[in-house]
């Protein structure tokens, strides 16, 4: 039987257990994960007996290729309208609706189209939980994703000095992104950050074309971060990678931040074990950078879930109340963040095994130096 079928039957189980006569599912990553279908749009419809998937001319062949067990249904371009008579047709009484996806307008209009004696349910993360353990498949997806932006930033870095000095930050960014896209993936996981020099204080960044990346000086200790935040989406799956490298020849402060955060990140990897809450683990991290006296530069989360999103569940900060277990994907990202200064950031992908974290990103991160 293929997952994707034993997805939608344990899905069927779950609204049997919670009363509910079908769930309509209108999240595209949740529609994938049950039926494989890849397209941008439709919209998908589960009851305790079967499953539908809704879609238009443009992914009709398409869908037939990629999904099977699943009802066909074409519609025009203009889709809601005739879900909704589907769901009055067959009658349903309570119908569950991702409530962390459905607009409230949407929600409203699906409302006024239904019978008066049909009820929608609001539901949260009804399918997302499901999917934070993954199977070996999508772990072997997630993998590649990792190793193509692992080769991405090997050529970025072979070639230093031609793709980082004198370049704006949009253009190295765009460079990452071309390399990306040259080994195979569908396109960048999420916007790229490349942050240089004071831009690397901030946490989330857009590239500038208009700030270049070059040495201050010659001189010991002008060096400054260049923090690089990017990923790749292959096969419909996420990768995540931060590393943050020296332009130029960095002060002792950029040497001890950088060492700081790296052993953060290295005693969260090492201690998390399954059977942890998101909290647990991003207070390891958390306990060091506080330890040497940056508790307050570091301000967001340690980790997230990556998969056919970029942020899914678990949740690895000190708002992480789920238990992580085996075949969890998450992110270990700690970060010291100085305003006026720079900031760094070491990330990598990690799977929870039986013992602990295997870590997917094979990227350095010894000091690097360029100039």
């Amino acid at each position: 039987m293929k997952i994707n079928q034993l997805r939608v039957g344990a899905l069927q189980k779950k609204l049997s257990a919670e009363k509910l006569d079908a769930i309509l599912i209108s999240k595209m990553e949740n529609i994938r994960y049950l039926s494989s279908f890849s397209g941008s749009t439709g919209y998908m419809v589960v009851d305790q007996k079967n499953a539908y998937i809704f879609v238009d001319f443009r992914y009709i062949e398409q869908v037939k290729k990629e999904t099977s067990k699943i009802e066909i249904i074409q519609t025009s371009r203009s889709q809601s309208g005739e879900v909704c008579e589907f769901i009055k047709k067959k009658k349903y009484k309570k119908i569950a609706v991702e409530g962390g996806h459905l607009s409230l307008n949407n929600f409203r209009a699906f409302e006024e189209q239904i019978s008066k004696s049909q009820k929608l349910i609001a539901t949260a993360a009804f399918i997302e939980n499901e999917r934070m353990e993954k199977s070996k498949d999508e772990i072997t997806l997630i993998k590649k994703a990792v190793d193509l932006s692992d080769l991405a930033f090997y050529q970025m870095i072979s070639k230093g000095k031609e793709n980082f000095i004198n370049k704006s930050e949009s253009e190295v960014a765009a460079k990452l992104e071309y390399y990306m896209k040259c080994g195979g993936a569908q396109c960048p996981s999420f916007e790229s950050i490349v942050a240089f020099d004071t831009n690397s204080a901030y946490p989330h960044y857009k590239p500038s074309s208009e700030v270049i990346v070059k040495p201050k000086s010659k001189k010991a200790g002008s060096g400054s971060f260049l923090k690089l935040d990017f990923g790749a989406k292959l096969n419909g799956y996420c990768s995540d990678m931060t590393r943050t490298v020296f332009i130029g020849k960095p002060s002792q402060k950029h040497i001890d931040i950088y060492k700081i955060v790296l052993e953060a990140q290295l005693a969260a990897i090492s201690m998390a074990k399954p059977g942890m809450s998101g909290m647990q683990i991003d207070k390891i991290a958390r306990d060091v950078i506080t330890k040497y006296g940056y508790k307050d530069n570091f301000g967001h989360g340690l980790g997230h879930g990556v998969g056919l999103e970029i942020h899914e569940g678990p949740t690895v900060s000190s708002l992480g109340e789920v238990i992580v277990r085996e075949n969890m994907v998450f992110t270990i990202e700690p970060g010291v963040y100085i305003p006026g200064f720079g900031g760094v950031r070491i990330e990598d992908i990690v799977v929870m095994e039986k013992k602990g974290c295997k870590i997917l990103t094979k990227t350095t991160k010894e000091i690097i130096i360029i100039e």
